[in-house]
């Protein structure tokens, strides 16, 4: 189901030693992959509809967070933070921000797309909020 999946990477290093290496294991398990950076990636949204967005943080700072903020108000997709930080306190932040997951850049390449398939099937198998009848 989740096979073929648009995943958009938002990051302005995406072809760096961790960001290349999830990257390249979500293109070889076959989803397709649109990169964007920190500049343009609302309107890279807007323009693919992702299934998934991942986003490389690369601290904790309250414009860190914002760039969650931004992505949530373009795009109901589920929203994967890796970041540099392994503070608890980070990962609740972005979590209270809204986003479905908060892993370390320190997390393997196998790990990453066992949770993008996990988040995937679960959020595909919903109608997304334009699709659902309100009462």
């Amino acid at each position: 189901m989740d096979q073929g999946a648009g995943i958009i990477i938002v990051g302005n290093k995406i072809d760096s030693r961790a960001n290349g290496a999830v990257f390249k294991s979500l293109m070889n398990a076959g989803y397709r992959i649109t990169t964007a950076n920190y500049d343009e990636f609302v309107e890279v949204i807007i323009e693919h509809g992702p299934n998934l967005v991942i986003i490389f943080l690369p601290g904790c700072t309250a414009p860190d967070l914002e760039l969650c903020g931004s992505l949530l108000n373009v795009s109901d997709a589920p929203v994967i933070v890796i970041g540099s930080s392994d503070d608890p306190n980070c990962a609740s932040k972005a979590l209270e921000a809204g986003v479905d997951d908060y892993l370390t850049d320190r997390v393997s390449a196998r790990y990453v797309v066992a949770r993008v398939r996990n988040i995937l099937r679960r959020s595909m198998s919903r109608p997304s909020w334009h699709e659902r009848v309100l009462p």
